[in-house]
């Protein structure tokens, strides 16, 4: 499974991934199946996987909609929670698919 296919999971059921529908929870989540996929894949000799350079365009792609200069030094999730506060987690929901088109 690559990272699409697992945010389609979390899109079609959050609570069987998540224990709260949380940008900060799915964020987590997403960094922590990111490294255990690399971490399972190193111990097999295989190729690293190239999810987290998709969750970096993307992360590109939010700060650019939201007009923040790439430099900046700060997250995806605070960036959504300064300007989406509560519709925080679905505008990311929102905003994932509507980059990688699915």
């Amino acid at each position: 499974m690559n990272l699409i296919e697992l945010m389609r999971k979390i899109r079609d059921r959050p609570e069987a991934f998540l224990q709260d529908d949380c940008i900060l929870q799915l964020r987590s989540f997403i960094r922590g199946f990111i490294l255990a996929k690399n971490t399972s894949i190193e111990s097999e000799n295989t190729a690293i996987c190239e999810d987290h350079k998709l969750l970096d365009r993307f992360d590109s792609y939010v700060k650019e909609k939201y007009k923040i200069e790439l430099s900046e030094r700060i997250s995806v999730e605070e960036v959504l929670l300064d300007t989406e506060g509560k519709n925080a987690y679905p505008k990311y929901i929102e905003l994932w698919f509507n980059y990688v088109q699915h």
